[in-house]
Formats: C-alpha cells, sequence, structure tokens
C-alpha cells in the first residue's frame, strides 16, 4: 500500500504520472485542470452545473493536509489531470470522498490508483469508511467505488450514496500497473 507522497505510477496506457499533495500553491493547477474538464464531467462531480471553481472553493479544495482532510493530485509532466480528496464528517471514522479526473485520463487506472491511495492514508488515520454521493449516472465513479465492495446505502433521485469499507477488498495491494 502506497501512503508515502510523493510516488510515480504508469497507468494502463503506459503514461507516467505523479502522485503528489495538494496545497495552498496549487490554486492554479486547480483551475487549470478545472477548466480541461467537460461540462459533463462538471456536471457529474458537482451533481449539476458548474462553470467555474469559486474563490471559496479553491480555498477548500487546496487546504493544507491535516487529519480531517486529505488532498492529492495526479500531475502528467506539468500538467494536473486529477484531484481526490477526503474530508472526515462528523463521525470520525467516516470521511466523505471526491475524486476528479479530467476527460483524457480517465478509465486508464488512475481513479483505482487515487482511491487506493486515499483509503491507506485514511486507515493510517483510523478512518474505516468512506462515503461518496455520486450522480446516478456517473457510470465511471459508480463501478470504480463497486470495484472496491462499496455498497449503496441511500438514493435520492438523481443522486445515490456509497459506502466504502477500507478494510475490505480495497485493502488488498494493487497491481503495479493500474
Amino acid at each position: 500500500m502506497r501512503t508515502t507522497i510523493p510516488f510515480e505510477t504508469t497507468l494502463k496506457n503506459s503514461i507516467a504520472v505523479q502522485i503528489r499533495a495538494i496545497g495552498p500553491d496549487d490554486r492554479h493547477l486547480l483551475s487549470e485542470g478545472f477548466e480541461k474538464l467537460s461540462s459533463e464531467s462538471r456536471y457529474m462531480r458537482f451533481l449539476g452545473a458548474h462553470s467555474s471553481l469559486t474563490e471559496a472553493e479553491l480555498d477548500a479544495f487546496t487546504a493544507p493536509n491535516n487529519l480531517d482532510h486529505f488532498a492529492i493530485g495526479a500531475m502528467h509532466g506539468p500538467h494536473p489531470v486529477a484531484t481526490a480528496r477526503f474530508a472526515v464528517l462528523n463521525d470520525p471514522q467516516t470521511a466523505e470522498l471526491a475524486i476528479t479526473i479530467i476527460d483524457d485520463y480517465q478509465a486508464i487506472g488512475l481513479g483505482k490508483v487515487l482511491l487506493h491511495t486515499l483509503a491507506a492514508v485514511a486507515r493510517a488515520q483510523g478512518i474505516t469508511d468512506f462515503l461518496a454521493l455520486v450522480h446516478s449516472e456517473n457510470r465511471s465513479m459508480r463501478n470504480l467505488l463497486a470495484h472496491f465492495g462499496a455498497t449503496r446505502i441511500r438514493m435520492d433521485g438523481s443522486e445515490q450514496e456509497m459506502r466504502l469499507d477500507l478494510n475490505g477488498k480495497i485493502n488488498a495491494p494493487l497491481p503495479d500497473a493500474a
């Protein structure tokens, strides 16, 4: 399990990406990555139309990592290609999960690497479950979570809440190539 960050990994299409922590100096990278998202990807990630990141969102998304919030990003060279984060909820053993991958880097194993990495960090901090609010049409995220054993615990209109047990299937090592 990778809990040492940064690290480099090679995806299914042989592209190497660096996984590293996100911090306050990365506002421009988050904005750059957001601009590369299709309107459909923005809709799926934010559960509705979202034309730009607000200053408050940039503040939250680039807050320093601590025991209540942890964020990582994937870089291909100097370009941001994905972010993933968790934020602890009222129950200190449960955290909300979010993953965003720009369209050109979807379906090549990056989501698995990001989720697996976040899970390892979360487990080390005593977190046992991730919750994710997922648009019902977001097949990619639903499939990613299901791959690691997540179950749907609630459905409300077009949104599903899924729970992932971090001591379950996701605890197994990832193969070298995502």
